[in-house]
């Protein structure tokens, strides 16, 4: 079936084109016409005609205008126009809007009956087309999870082979580095650990696509699957070493995914973010982001953070931390203040820290007082655009 928009001022060519088109095609075209540029464009809205034949010269919008008013948000429709006029000007801009045929008056019908033809050919190559990308999207729809999901088996065995960049060839990923981000999920968190591993496996795979959906929506990753209460996520990155803003974006995008997923599916998650490597070293930001998730109980840490905190300093004053937490709940400023700067003092006096560490460790500190807060209902969340 074939939807054809006639548009002419003249009811007897708009009658004797109908009339041609409707006895040599039958029951193959519907058709409808137009009288005016205005009306030719609400036909394109409402008919979604497959051909159109267009007089140029009609009251109020010519055809070339109407025409290129469709264009903006249609760009399948085969047009054809009909003209008196025998001008270049007119023809070269039928040509710049993609117009099959400009045909002149008086037209016979088998002209009409030729152009019809053509046209029709056009539209069901168009058709053809269309239906083979949809199949292609539809198996890609199938076929990326499934490397996806392969990929990530893959650096989880080590595999020293090189077959991850095959991988990566194959998903579209071009960037030499990347980092692995480790997802922990349960129905609650008690004394460092989130409850109920298998009851929340259930869940989380039954809602697993919005889950993709959700972290596609906060950075560009490849997810994979489901392993009891974790997901593992490979993250390009275009750099070695990541700059301390990038850092927090890391942070802030994994915290902004878990709590979208949080709120959707009612499961309680924390994140682990490994070191960026080349591909090659992946596994080791694998075992960053374990690392991270199991020296931390914040709800999202970055092995970084772990090890200025932990491992590269046995003096670090965790009671003080400690007390800026407790004093933050509190809404104690001023404490909280002085608190916070006995802090820094201490990580200018251990010297091998820099100015980023030092800005990551506070971030996570108030993080960490923020999920506390959140965790006590005594933080109302407020979203502000700048």
């Amino acid at each position: 079936m074939f939807r054809v928009l006639v548009a002419d001022d003249e009811g007897i060519m708009r009658d004797s084109i109908k009339n041609t088109i409707q006895q040599n095609f039958g029951s193959d075209c519907e058709i409808a016409t137009a009288k005016t540029g205005r009306e030719v464009i609400e036909q394109a809205q409402g008919f979604h005609p497959d051909i159109a034949f267009v007089d140029i010269q009609m009251p109020g919008l010519s055809g070339i205008q109407a025409i290129q008013e469709i264009r903006k948000f249609d760009t399948s429709i085969v047009f054809v126009i009909i003209t008196a006029y025998d001008r270049f000007g007119y023809a070269q801009e039928a040509v710049n809007l993609g117009v099959m045929e400009y045909v002149m008056k008086p037209v016979n019908k088998q002209k009409i009956i030729d152009v019809c033809v053509r046209a029709m050919q056009q539209v069901e190559e168009t058709r053809k087309k269309r239906s083979a990308d949809l199949k292609v999207r539809e198996k890609l729809e199938i076929v990326i999870p499934m490397l996806e999901s392969a990929f990530i088996n893959n650096l989880l065995q080590k595999d020293e082979s090189g077959s991850s960049r095959n991988y990566l060839e194959m998903l579209d990923i071009h960037d030499e580095y990347g980092y692995m981000v480790v997802l922990e999920f349960g129905d609650t968190f008690e004394n460092g650990k989130l409850t109920n591993a298998m009851g929340s496996n259930v869940r989380a795979n039954k809602n697993f696509s919005s889950m993709v959906e959700t972290l596609h929506a906060f950075m560009d990753c490849v997810v994979g699957p489901i392993m009891g209460n974790r997901m593992m996520l490979y993250v390009p990155f275009e750099r070695e070493h990541p700059s301390y803003e990038q850092r927090v974006e890391m942070i802030s995008r994994v915290r902004n995914s878990i709590r979208k997923m949080e709120t959707d599916l009612d499961l309680q998650f924390r994140g682990g973010i490994g070191n960026v490597t080349s591909i090659d070293d992946i596994y080791m930001s694998y075992k960053d982001a374990i690392r991270a998730l199991s020296r931390s109980d914040r709800h999202v840490v970055h092995i970084m953070d772990v090890s200025a905190a932990t491992e590269e300093s046995t003096g670090y004053p965790l009671e003080l931390e400690s007390r800026l937490v407790q004093l933050g709940m509190k809404a104690d400023l001023n404490g909280a203040l002085s608190c916070g700067e006995e802090i820094v003092e201490w990580f200018l006096n251990a010297e091998q820290f820099t100015l980023g560490d030092i800005k990551m460790r506070l971030l996570e500190i108030i993080l960490r007082i923020e999920q506390k807060a959140q965790e006590t209902g005594t933080l109302r969340m407020e979203f502000r655009h700048h």
